[in-house]
């Protein structure tokens, strides 16, 4: 038998039904993602926060501190420092 005269493989429906879940899965999944994309971003930034403030919590607790009154030390030593840097950049801002 020659090449020419073998034929494709058959196309099952097994095969197409299987393609078709697969790619509605994907866009379901797809979709999912997109419409919780604002939730996603909230809790990378949690993570990259909890990351870079954990070694001064580290310290505190070396120091003494029980951890929730370390996190409370340094969340509210963060927020001030954020409102103190607000106050004097808006501040001439808004004067002028």
């Amino acid at each position: 038998m020659r090449d020419s005269d073998a034929r494709p493989p058959a196309v099952r429906p097994r095969y197409v039904w299987t393609v078709v879940w697969v790619v509605l899965v994907v866009a379901a999944g797809l979709f999912v993602l997109y419409e919780i994309r604002r939730i996603l971003v909230w809790l990378l930034v949690a993570g990259f926060v909890a990351a870079v403030l954990s070694p001064a919590v580290s310290i505190l607790e070396r120091r003494g501190f029980r951890r929730g009154l370390a996190v409370a030390v340094v969340t509210i030593g963060l927020v001030l420092i954020i409102g103190a840097l607000l106050y004097v950049f808006v501040r001439p801002l808004v004067s002028q």
